[in-house]
């Protein structure tokens, strides 16, 4: 019972200094009104007992001032109170005092914050203090994730809130209070940070291409591939159900931004950002990718050759790349990061022996590879597609030669022979190619004449056969 009444008593005495803490000492935008209001209210206040307490001295004024109408004269001789010797002999030192309390706690924050330039400090102290109106606050515009381009020797920057962030599109920011506790803020026109609320990091919603030359990789039975011009877009994860739309062209997860800022190496330069680590990454998922298969499974992928010779390059569809990244460990791996990926492209595939060729003769790779490519050029002769275009080719050239020869036929006998003798001579050429033709398919089971050719066959017989007078055909 003792314990309860004296935690009531603490609660009951320490909520004053809880509300004083809250009110006049906050780090919100309230609390510099509060400050103002007391400190220079008090000020003023002072001023003017200062001037009851003088008696309300009036000071001998100019005689041209004395010619003033009313209500002028008045306010001048009123004014002239305030500055009277006896009210500046005891205000200028609580002036006095109040400016140097200022400069004492700009240099202080100076110090504490390591800054070159102490106005950095002074021109943070005023508006953090007594900051009445938004155009009193700092601003600072942030248009790059690259913290090295934004002005550091800005009070937000370097000293932190109160203020206001002015984020572009395409962009979040990262930022600690006090405590350390991280907060995230997206694009806005007028973003207010509270008291010491610091800029950790800037993030970048745009995609991002990660790209390397060169990847060496190994496949599970040993054989070396190289991946050439290697590429992978990336973009932070935008979260579950949340897709980019005109009011929100660049969505994010806060937490996926926490961690691309929190969770980047430091070495002795500093700092990474997330950006300059994706050629890494795209480096270890290519790797990843290739020591899962053998070198049988990374030939199934269908890959085309480069050219008509048996050499090492490949190039796999990026689609079908795209594909095999798009598992399901592959995306929950990407998330843990923050990231999702977008897509992957790679210039070409090279399959490569331990040893040399001068060495190891024809290597394992090649007799591979060169394997694959008769297999690939086996099932192409006898697709039925090949087949089929074989055949029409073959129908193609074999009109177009009658043809040709038929027009040169008319040429050379126009001049020697009747031209009714030639045109039976013709029809007679075209007959004999009709039924060789014919004679040819008939040999081959695979083919079949076209519906009609026997009429037509005989069509061309009766047309060539002599006709004698007086009787039929």
């Amino acid at each position: 019972m003792t314990t309860r009444i004296r935690a009531r008593r603490g609660f009951t005495y320490r909520a004053p200094f809880r509300l004083f803490e809250r009110w006049f000492l906050g780090r919100d935008a309230t609390a510099p009104i509060i400050r103002f209001v007391v400190i220079w209210g008090s000020f003023a206040l002072y001023w003017v007992l200062l001037v009851l307490y003088a008696g309300l001295p009036a000071s001998s004024l100019p005689r041209w001032l004395a010619w003033l109408p009313f209500p002028f004269d008045i306010l001048v001789t009123t004014g002239s109170m305030f500055f009277a010797p006896a009210v500046l002999a005891n205000l200028v030192p609580v002036a006095a005092a109040l400016w140097l309390g200022f400069r004492v706690g700009a240099h202080y924050l100076a110090d504490l914050f390591e800054l070159e330039n102490p106005s950095t400090a002074s021109r943070y102290l005023w508006p953090s203090l007594f900051g009445l109106d938004h155009p009193s606050y700092p601003k600072l515009e942030i248009s790059t994730g690259d913290l090295d381009l934004i002005d550091h020797d800005h009070p937000l920057f370097a000293i932190g809130g109160p203020g206001y962030l002015k984020i572009h599109l395409g962009h979040a920011a990262v930022l600690e209070d006090l405590e350390g506790r991280p907060r995230v803020y997206g694009p806005s026109n007028l973003q207010f940070i509270q008291g010491f609320e610091r800029l950790r990091d800037v993030i970048d919603l745009r995609d991002q291409a990660g790209r390397v030359d060169t990847v060496r990789t190994m496949t599970r039975d040993g054989i070396a591939v190289f991946a050439r011009d290697a590429q992978m877009v990336f973009r932070v994860y935008r979260g579950p159900a949340r897709e980019r739309s005109l009011d929100n062209p660049y969505p994010f997860d806060e937490a996926s931004v926490r961690r691309l800022a929190y969770g980047q190496p430091v070495s002795e330069s500093g700092r990474s950002r997330w950006v300059e680590s994706l050629p890494g990454r795209v480096e270890r998922e290519i790797q990843a990718f290739v020591e899962r298969l053998t070198i049988e499974e990374f030939l199934a992928l269908r890959p085309q050759a480069a050219s008509r010779e048996p050499a090492r390059a490949f190039d796999i569809p990026r689609e079908e790349l795209s594909a095999r990244f798009h598992t399901p460990e592959a995306v929950q791996r990407f998330r843990e990061a923050g990231l999702e990926l977008d897509w992957v492209g790679v210039g070409t595939w090279e399959v490569r022996d331990r040893l040399p060729e001068s060495e190891a003769g024809l290597g394992v790779s090649q007799t591979l590879i060169t394997g694959w490519r008769e297999k690939e050029r086996v099932d192409l002769y006898t697709s039925l597609d090949y087949l089929e275009r074989q055949q029409a080719r073959g129908f193609r050239e074999y009109a177009s030669g009658l043809l040709m020869e038929l027009v040169e036929t008319w040429r050379a006998g126009t001049q020697a022979q009747d031209p009714q003798a030639l045109c039976y001579q013709l029809l007679s050429r075209i007959q004999d190619r009709v039924r060789r033709m014919g004679d040819e398919v008939r040999g081959d089971r695979e083919r079949r004449l076209p519906v009609g050719f026997d009429e037509g066959l005989r069509h061309l017989g009766a047309l060539v056969t002599p006709r004698w007078l007086g009787g039929g055909t």
